[in-house]
C-alpha cells in the first residue's frame, strides 16, 4: 500500500493526543468520517465536552514552529487556503514529534489569527518581546 508522508503524520498526530488524553483521565470520541470538523471529542470526569482540532508539527531550527490557523486543500488548480470556521471546533491540539509533547490552544485563545507561533527553545539572542512560549500551552485539563 502507498504512503501517504502528509496523512500518515496527521495520523500519528492524533494518536499522539489521544495517548495524552487517556494518560490524563480523559475519554475520547472519534467521529464517523474524517471529513468532519474536528478530529477528536474529548470529555472530561465532570462530562464536559470538547471539540478538538489536532495538528502535527515539527521544530524549525529556530525552536519553535508555526501553526498555520487555515484550512488547505489541493485541486488540478494548485494548492488552496481558507479561513478556518472555528465555530464548529473549540480548540487546537498540536502534537511536536521533537519532544513528544501535544500544546493544547483554546480558540479563544487565538482571535483572529491565520497563524500562530510557539516557541519550544528560548530565542537565542534572548529576545522575550512578541514570543508566545509553547509551555503556557501544556496540559489537556486547560482547555475545559
Amino acid at each position: 500500500m502507498a504512503s501517504h508522508h502528509t496523512k500518515d503524520k496527521g495520523d500519528l498526530g492524533v494518536v499522539m493526543v489521544i495517548c495524552d488524553m487517556v494518560r490524563n483521565d480523559i475519554d475520547v470520541y472519534i467521529p464517523l468520517s474524517e471529513h468532519q470538523p474536528s478530529d477528536l471529542i474529548a470529555v472530561n470526569r465532570e462530562g464536559r465536552m470538547v471539540k478538538v482540532q489536532v495538528k502535527y508539527r515539527s521544530l524549525e531550527s529556530t525552536g519553535g514552529f508555526d501553526i498555520d490557523l487555515r484550512g488547505s486543500y489541493s485541486d488540478s488548480k494548485g494548492n488552496h487556503h481558507k479561513p478556518t470556521d472555528r465555530t464548529q471546533f473549540d480548540c487546537y491540539a498540536v502534537y511536536c514529534p521533537d519532544n513528544g509533547k501535544v500544546y493544547y490552544i483554546r480558540n479563544e485563545e487565538i482571535s483572529n489569527k491565520t497563524a500562530l507561533k510557539l516557541r519550544v527553545v528560548p530565542a537565542r539572542n534572548g529576545q522575550k518581546k512578541r514570543i508566545v512560549s509553547a509551555s503556557q500551552f501544556e496540559g489537556v485539563k486547560r482547555i475545559f
